[in-house]
């Protein structure tokens, strides 16, 4: 059918969909396996991966300017007297704060997550977003082809098994 009265700007755009070899093929079959030493992978994809030093833009927190490498240190190990890029924006501006304190927050524990869970969720509710969005969608086509090849398959499964284990403990409000 005609769905031009969903094209609202010059800047739309035509979704693919995969069909249901893609859907019952699973994360894994999309951007394949976790290595199982889950750190150490999701550290690589991040600081040593052909992407890890290149710059993108969000679209969040002010069209912040940053790298994985950068994102990686300000959630695995921020320098707590640093500013890094997103700081202070508003509304809600992004401030270094040690992985602990979401590893001991009261949901996390109720949840069971890991520490590698956590530190994948809070790369992903940051800038890296961006990255993820692009590995799963393989859209759109610039984000795509700065990945570089670099899937983040490990940081995604932690990303997965962190909502599943959090979706089994959050109430949804009414």
């Amino acid at each position: 059918g005609n769905n031009s009265k969903f094209a609202t700007s010059r800047g739309s755009f035509e979704a693919n969909f995969g069909g249901l070899e893609k859907f019952f093929g699973g994360l894994d079959g999309h951007i394949g396996l976790p290595n199982p030493r889950v750190l150490q992978a999701m550290q690589a994809e991040h600081t040593s991966s052909a992407d890890s030093l290149d710059t993108f833009v969000t679209t969040n927190y002010g069209g912040t300017l940053t790298t994985p490498a950068t994102e990686w240190d300000f959630c695995f190990a921020p320098d707590l007297g640093k500013r890094y890029p997103g700081a202070g924006l508003p509304p809600n501006g992004r401030e270094p704060c040690p992985l602990q304190a979401f590893v001991d927050h009261p949901s996390t524990q109720r949840a069971g997550l890991s520490r590698e869970e956590v530190l994948a969720l809070r790369l992903y509710t940051g800038p890296m977003f961006v990255k993820y969005n692009a590995s799963l969608r393989g859209f759109p086509p610039v984000a795509w082809q700065a990945l570089k090849g670099n899937r983040y398959a490990s940081t995604l499964h932690a990303i997965t098994s962190g909502i599943v284990k959090l979706a089994k403990v959050w109430r949804l409000t009414e």
